[in-house]
């Protein structure tokens, strides 16, 4: 499926992630505004400034970058300024007015769709902007954490240190693993669901499965439970 691929995944993960966030703050009995809080910070990513630099270093093939800026311009993005508006005005208390003049209006969102323009049009750029624009990229991460880092309230931090303990354990465990279990079956269902794939994506599903409840992904009970499964 390509680049476009990636969407499924990152869009089920998203969905999964803000469900389990839900839950779990009601669980622990978290006031709404800190539900609604825990909600946007888990679901949500820094595909950006941090999942595009790394992407880039660590992948040479150009369809991962792809991915990466198709997940955080729809996912990400517009996720964040629909769905997330919608649950930050209802879990905060107010009513939500954005309109969607506001939403196309946005400097981000103009640029995608210049970007997007000039390279369906394949209309060069000269030189010392292609430039100018690189050095702007290459500094967006170290300016983001600056900034971050400067806003940063460590005693704030520590007070609510146990709605962040929830945030990383469902951004950092559960929503890459839910990730990993989609884009699994997504490639056995555009491989065309063969024998050898599905015995092979039943033992990555109960692997993950066994990650997601705290048990050893490596484990005989694994192996026969994936075995019952597959017979």
């Amino acid at each position: 499926p390509g680049a476009a691929g990636a969407l499924w995944p990152s869009l089920l993960s998203l969905v999964g992630v803000l469900a389990l966030a839900w839950g779990l703050s009601r669980a622990l009995g978290y006031s709404r505004a800190v539900t609604g809080a825990v909600m946007l910070t888990a679901g949500f990513s820094n595909t950006a400034f941090v999942g595009l630099p790394l992407t880039q270093a660590l992948f040479a093939d150009p369809d991962y970058l792809r991915a990466a800026l198709l997940v955080d311009t729809v996912t990400t993005t517009l996720g964040l300024w629909t769905l997330g508006v919608v649950l930050a005005h209802r879990f905060g208390g107010g009513a939500v007015r954005a309109s969607w003049a506001s939403v196309l209006l946005r400097p981000a969102t103009l640029s995608v769709v210049l970007g997007l323009a000039l390279g369906a049009l394949r209309v060069p750029l000269p030189r010392p902007l292609l430039a100018a624009l690189d050095l702007l990229g290459a500094a967006t991460t170290p300016l983001a954490f600056m900034f971050l880092g400067m806003r940063l309230d460590l005693r704030g931090a520590w007070s609510a240190r146990g709605p962040i303990a929830a945030v990383a354990a469902l951004k950092l465990g559960v929503m890459p693993a839910l990730a990993a279990m989609a884009g699994s079956v997504a490639y056995c269902v555009f491989s065309g669901s063969e024998v050898a794939t599905v015995r092979s994506l039943i033992m990555t599903l109960v692997m993950l499965g066994a990650i997601l409840v705290d048990r050893p992904a490596l484990s005989m009970r694994n192996l026969a439970l994936a075995a019952m499964i597959v017979l």
